[in-house]
C-alpha cells in the first residue's frame, strides 16, 4: 500500500472513533460540539468503508488462503472484544453499586449480562435475525456484529473455490444477517471497490478531495431519515430513506479516501502528513480498544462525578481516552498479553491442522 494512503487511513482510523467518543460524551456531559456530536453512526460508516479497503488489501497481498485470513481476523477481534466485554461487566458492576439510578435513566444502558448474550456477541449473532443485543452499557459493540459478518461473507466468497464448505457458511450467515446487517453490506464493499480502483488516476482528484468536505455537510443536511443502523429493520419509507442517506454518506467517504493521495501529492502537504506519521500510527494503534471500551468507562466516571461545565466535561473525555489507552497497552498492542496468547494459541492450532 502506498505510504501516503496508509498514513491517511490511520489518521481516519483514529478520527472516526474520536467522533464516536465525542458523540457519546454529548449524552453524558455538557460537551456538545455542533454537527460533530451527532455523527456517531456516520463515524461507523467510515469504519465500514475503511475496513473494506484494508481487508481487500491484505487479502490481495498478504493472506491468500482462508486459514491465515480468518486467523488474522480472529486474533485481531477477540484480543480486544473479550476483554472489552469483561471490562464492561466489571465497570458496570461498580457503577450499579454506587449509582444505579444513573444507569437505568440512560438509553445507552441495557441491563443484560446474561451468558447467552455474551456467547451471541462472541459469535457475532448480536445483530442477527433483526435483533439488537447490548451487553450492559457497551452499546458500541453492535458494529462488531456487522463488521465481522462482512469479514465472513467476504472471506467465504473469496476462498470458496478452494474449499466448497465455505459456500455453506456464506449462506448460513446471509440467512442470519437478513435483512438488517445485509442491507448495509454495500457500505463495506465500497471500501473493497475503491481499493481495487486505487491505481486509477483522475486528473482532478485533488480537487475532488477538497470537494468531499462540503459534500459531507450537504449530505448530512439532506432531508433524509437518519435511523441508526442497529435499529431493527422496518419495511417503510423512513427506513429506505435512511438507507439511502448512509449509502450517499459512504460514497462521499469513499471519494475522500480514493482522492486523498492525489491531494497530498499535488499540494505538497505530504511532508506534513509524513512528518506526523509516528504520532498518527501510535494513535491509530489504540482505536479498537478506544471504541470498544470508552462508553463503559465514561458512564462510570459520570455516574460518580457529574461534569457540569465544559472544562469538567473535557476532563471526563480526556480521562476516558487515557484509561482506554491503558487498556489498549494490555491487549490491543501486539506485545499485549491477550494478543500474544492469541498468536501462540492460533499457531498451535495451525500446527495441528498442518500435521
Amino acid at each position: 500500500m502506498n505510504k501516503l494512503t496508509s498514513i491517511y487511513l490511520d489518521l481516519i482510523r483514529f478520527t472516526a472513533p474520536l467522533v464516536v467518543v465525542l458523540s457519546h460524551a454529548a449524552g453524558f456531559t455538557s460537551l456538545k460540539i455542533p454537527i460533530i456530536s451527532g455523527l456517531g453512526t456516520e463515524a461507523v460508516v467510515v469504519f465500514f468503508v475503511l475496513s473494506g479497503y484494508v481487508i481487500a488489501y491484505v487479502s490481495n497481498n498478504k493472506e491468500n488462503n482462508y486459514i491465515p485470513f480468518f486467523k488474522a481476523r480472529a486474533i485481531r477481534i477477540y484480543s480486544v472484544l473479550v476483554p472489552a466485554i469483561l471490562i464492561t461487566l466489571f465497570l458496570d458492576h461498580i457503577g450499579l453499586k454506587y449509582n444505579p439510578s444513573y444507569y437505568f435513566l440512560h438509553s445507552n444502558f441495557h441491563n443484560d449480562y446474561s451468558i447467552f448474550t455474551f456467547i451471541k456477541l462472541l459469535f457475532f449473532f448480536g445483530e442477527g435475525f433483526n435483533q439488537h443485543l447490548v451487553f450492559g452499557s457497551n452499546e458500541p459493540i453492535w458494529s462488531i456484529g456487522f463488521e465481522c459478518i462482512y469479514y465472513i461473507l467476504f472471506g467465504t466468497l473469496l476462498f470458496c473455490r478452494k474449499k466448497a464448505f465455505l459456500i455453506l457458511i456464506f449462506f448460513i450467515f446471509i440467512f442470519i444477517s437478513l435483512p438488517k446487517v445485509i442491507v448495509y453490506f454495500p457500505l463495506w464493499l465500497m471500501g473493497v471497490f475503491i481499493y481495487k480502483m486505487s491505481n486509477v488516476y483522475f486528473k482532478y482528484s485533488h480537487f475532488l478531495f477538497v470537494l468531499t468536505f462540503p459534500l459531507f455537510y450537504l449530505t448530512i443536511k439532506l432531508p433524509l431519515a437518519h435511523i441508526p443502523m442497529y435499529k431493527p429493520f422496518i419495511w417503510d419509507w423512513s427506513q429506505f430513506s435512511s438507507i439511502l442517506y448512509f449509502y450517499l454518506f459512504s460514497l462521499v467517504v469513499s471519494i475522500n479516501i480514493f482522492t486523498a493521495r492525489a491531494f497530498f501529492e499535488f499540494t505538497g502537504f505530504e511532508k506534513i502528513l509524513t512528518s506526523c506519521e509516528r504520532y498518527i500510527r501510535y494513535l491509530s494503534g489504540k482505536t479498537f480498544t478506544l471504541y470498544l471500551t470508552h462508553l463503559p468507562v465514561m458512564m462510570l466516571i459520570c455516574s460518580l462525578y457529574y461534569p457540569k461545565s465544559i472544562i469538567s466535561s473535557l476532563f471526563v473525555v480526556v480521562i476516558t481516552i487515557l484509561i482506554t489507552f491503558f487498556f489498549s497497552s494490555l491487549f490491543e498492542n501486539k506485545k499485549g498479553i491477550l494478543f500474544t496468547f492469541g498468536r501462540y494459541f492460533s499457531s498451535k492450532i495451525s500446527g495441528v491442522h498442518k500435521s
